[in-house]
């Protein structure tokens, strides 16, 4: 099965900025189409749209699940070792390298340690040994339980394009449904529309039933080609920092990666050469990654 299902994507709403998304495509070689509503509704009855849409045939839908364990497998292939179930608490110094201590007390030595902790960063930070004045310098981190609702197509034989509509007073992205729904229907949420939580230990899976109606509010309105029920429900974790941007960076042998803001996983394999680079001792990275050794690199 393919890991990026090329189904393409509709960009729209006052907030998007169609027309400027379109000039960045432009400027990068990227093929794309900018329509107008009448002309986008022709394609897509089902989809109401209130303004310019920016279509990007060559965009897709990633089958996460898929992606994770084939880079787990190449990462295996390559000699690494996998463990799951293996929480860790803290990270220090020990001799020229570092020792990684989990939650049970067991431990494993590395000359260097790479940090990529998603929604379970901010419970982390505090026990990699960095300092205060590198700590203090750390983006503010905000966890957030989105909610994401799956529904079914008027039409079974369907098969629509990612969306993106950020229009007052709320801001959706919708995707055909993976295999957490039976790869079918639409699945729809409002981005960042969910309560912030203090990391991911205390993601406790509740729906809440004010968002759920937020949601098929949206859709009865807005996509009139979907039943506006859902037959499938979930949450997932956003973790979120000021300007939506990520963190790459190296403290001595420390690595921390946070791809916040729910796009790192676009980016994997980029992020993954990155990565490489700094552990390597090669600072070819983008400044703006790298907050936590600015001033010490200036």
């Amino acid at each position: 099965m393919p890991l990026i299902s090329a189904v393409g994507a509709v960009d729209h709403g006052d907030r998007r900025d169609p027309v400027r998304l379109a000039r960045v495509l432009a400027d990068q070689g990227v093929a794309h189409e900018l329509l107008s509503a009448a002309e986008a509704t022709d394609r897509w009855g089902g989809i109401a749209f209130d303004g310019a849409v920016l279509w990007h045939d060559e965009a897709g839908v990633i089958d996460a699940e898929g992606a994770v364990n084939t880079m787990l497998r190449l990462a295996v292939a390559a000699g690494a070792t996998v463990r799951t179930g293996w929480p860790v608490a803290a990270v220090s110094a020990r001799g020229a390298g570092y020792m990684a201590v989990s939650s049970t007390g067991d431990v494993v030595e590395a000359e260097q340690v790479v940090v990529a902790a998603g929604g379970w960063l901010p419970d982390l930070l505090g026990g990699l040994g960095i300092g205060t004045e590198r700590l203090a310098a750390f983006p503010s981190l905000e966890v957030r339980q989105e909610q994401a609702f799956h529904f079914p197509y008027r039409d079974a034989a369907d098969v629509w394009p990612t969306i993106i509509h950020k229009s007052a007073p709320i801001q959706v992205y919708a995707l055909p449904g993976g295999r957490d729904a039976e790869f079918r229907g639409q699945k729809v949420a409002e981005y960042n529309g969910g309560h912030t939580i203090r990391s991911a230990a205390w993601h406790n899976r509740a729906i809440d039933p004010v968002r759920r109606e937020r949601v098929v509010a949206y859709v009865r309105e807005n996509l009139p080609g979907l039943v506006p029920e859902p037959y499938a429900e979930t949450t997932c974790l956003f973790t979120n920092i000021a300007g939506e941007d990520f963190v790459i960076d190296r403290i001595d042998g420390i690595t921390i990666l946070s791809p916040c803001s729910g796009h790192g996983a676009k980016f994997a394999p980029l992020l993954g050469e990155y990565v490489a680079r700094l552990v390597e001792g090669d600072g070819d990275v983008p400044d703006r990654f790298r907050p936590l050794t600015a001033g010490v690199r200036a």
